[in-house]
């Protein structure tokens, strides 16, 4: 199951919501995360990371919200195709696992370099 997408860059949130072609995107920040949710088709999406260090040192999390939070071969083709042509860092195809607090642990089971 690859239920999160993730890369560092140094692009806004809003940026990165534009280049993966989200629309009636919304912003917001809380003390340690900051995220855009926004609409793909039939999917909510959510892109967060934390605002605590600069945008390129930290985890940019692409991820689904709703009923199916997995994404479908086809999404992950579309989102992981616009994102390297951008110039983002290498790319990572997953599942983040919360561990406490802030923590996750970040289990890679596709690299896109």
């Amino acid at each position: 199951m690859n239920s999160d997408i993730w890369f560092r860059t140094e692009k806004s949130l809003e940026q990165i919501g534009e280049i993966l072609g989200l629309v009636n995107i919304s912003y917001d920040v809380e003390n340690y995360w900051e995220w855009i949710l926004g609409n793909y088709g039939e999917f909510r999406v959510d892109v967060t990371r934390a605002h605590t260090v600069s945008p390129e040192e930290t985890e940019t999390r692409v991820f689904l919200l709703g009923d199916n939070r997995t994404f479908t071969n086809e999404l992950i083709r579309d989102f992981s195709g616009k994102l390297k042509l951008s110039g983002v860092s290498t790319i990572y195809i997953g599942k983040w696992v919360y561990v406490k607090g802030n923590d996750f642990d970040l289990q890679v089971r596709e690299k896109i370099t």
